[in-house]
């Protein structure tokens, strides 16, 4: 997939998918999880909350753990 980078992430028992438009170093992704862990009560059992950075406004929604990004 060109253009976008994708991060699995745990952050304490939330589970995170986090689409980005570059890679970024770890310690920003444990920012990324530390603020978007309040929307984790929006994530379905057996989910890991999606959050597409790539739009002007972030993208957060509830997907399957073994959510495989769609292929461009």
């Amino acid at each position: 997939m060109t253009g976008k980078w994708y991060k699995k992430a745990e952050y304490g028992l939330e589970r995170f998918i986090f689409v980005a438009l570059k890679p970024m170093p770890e310690e920003v992704w444990t920012k990324l999880c530390e603020q978007y862990g309040e929307h984790q009560n929006r994530v379905l059992a057996g989910h890991a909350l999606l959050v597409d950075l790539c739009g002007n406004e972030p993208l957060i929604e509830s997907v399957p753990i073994d959510y495989e990004p769609p292929e461009v």
